[in-house]
């Protein structure tokens, strides 16, 4: 709960970051979708999603290493997010780092060793694949 009071008191009270994009509203909906995430996967460290739940609605990537240093001093632990987390596909799935989501395979014919991913895009997928398996 304070990390999120600070969230929002440092982008729209303080103004210290977070301006683009603005205004932000950060509020009980996040810390149950913190908490829902947790739930979902207790051996994670509340580390692990502070990237989907926070950083990635930053638009600027200092603002995104502001809320880790927010993180960190709230937390008092580092942080550590997987920039190119690994990723898997079969015929009947798509993994993208802890993300899993069943693939359609009426409607994607391209055999799984024929597709290939950036790995500057495995972040932000792995984040909106997460979003669509917690039906959010």
């Amino acid at each position: 709960i304070d990390f999120n009071s600070r969230m929002y008191r440092d982008t729209m009270v303080s103004c210290l970051f977070g301006r683009r994009g603005a205004p932000w509203e950060f509020n009980l909906r996040d810390v149950f979708r913190w908490a829902e995430l947790m739930d979902q996967h207790p051996k994670s460290s509340p580390s692990q999603f502070v990237d989907l739940v926070y950083c990635q609605r930053m638009r600027t990537k200092v603002d995104r290493i502001r809320v880790e240093g927010l993180f960190e001093q709230v937390f008092n632990t580092k942080i550590a997010i997987e920039q190119n987390p690994f990723w898997h596909v079969t015929p009947s799935t798509l993994q993208i780092g802890n993300s899993t989501l069943k693939r359609n395979q009426e409607a994607c014919s391209l055999p799984e060793e024929k597709i290939q991913m950036q790995h500057r895009f495995l972040n932000p997928m792995e984040n909106v694949l997460k979003c669509v398996e917690m039906n959010w």
